[in-house]
Parts: structure tokens; sequence; C-alpha cells
């Protein structure tokens, strides 16, 4: 399944989102952090700082409707 939630963590920084495909979606993201062209600035600016990236996939979900729930709300349990 490819299909889920994943989390980025740079620094003390994370972001959460939703793909239909994790590699694709983990490669994207890298590469415009490497550009310096990443759209969340706050991501950008701890990329730039640390040089770090960590990809985690969290949930896996083909449902789209479920997988934006889980996304909006499950996300605040995996702490």
């Amino acid at each position: 399944m490819s299909s889920g939630i994943y989390k980025i963590t740079i620094g003390r920084w994370f972001y959460y989102g939703q793909t239909n495909n994790f590699r694709l979606r983990k490669n994207q993201h890298l590469s415009s952090l490497k550009r310096n062209r990443h759209p969340n600035c706050i991501l950008q600016n701890a990329y730039n700082k640390h040089k770090l990236f960590e990809f985690k996939e969290c949930a896996y979900e083909n449902n789209p409707v479920l997988l934006t729930e889980l996304e909006q709300t499950e996300y605040r349990d995996w702490e």
C-alpha cells in the first residue's frame, strides 16, 4: 500500500502530510528543500540550518476521506 500519512522531521520542527505515493512525495520534499524552494518556510529554514531530513510513514489508508480525517485528527496521538 502506498497511500497514507507521513511525517517529516527537521530539527525540532515537524510536518504531517498525506500522499498516494510515499517514495515520490519524499523525493519531492527533499528535492525542493535542497533547492531552497520548499513552500513551507519553517521547514525550509530548519533544513537550511540543520541539513537534516527524516521522513517517516505513519499510517496507511487507501480511502481518501479516511486519509484526510487521519491527517487532520489522529496525528496528534502519534507523538
